[in-house]
């Protein structure tokens, strides 16, 4: 996916005030999160350095995406 498909992804989606992104991962103010990383993201593109912060959007745009399927109609 590619940092243009996760930037529309999370514009449209309902993002929670917070979240668990692993077990050692936790994000307070998801929105904040979002906009802090793909600024960084779009500033430092293909910087190998700067990888982690593509791959924590996303495992966010992972279980959003999870969430959504489990949810009940």
């Amino acid at each position: 996916m590619k940092l243009d498909e996760i930037e529309a992804y999370l514009k449209d989606a309902e993002l929670p005030e917070y979240i668990q992104l692993s077990n050692v991962e936790k994000v307070t103010s998801v929105q904040k999160f979002v906009n802090s990383h793909i600024s960084i993201l779009r500033a430092n593109s293909g910087k190998r350095t700067f990888l982690p912060y593509y791959n924590r959007l996303l495992a966010l745009v992972k279980i959003l995406q999870h969430d959504n399927r489990s949810t009940p109609l």
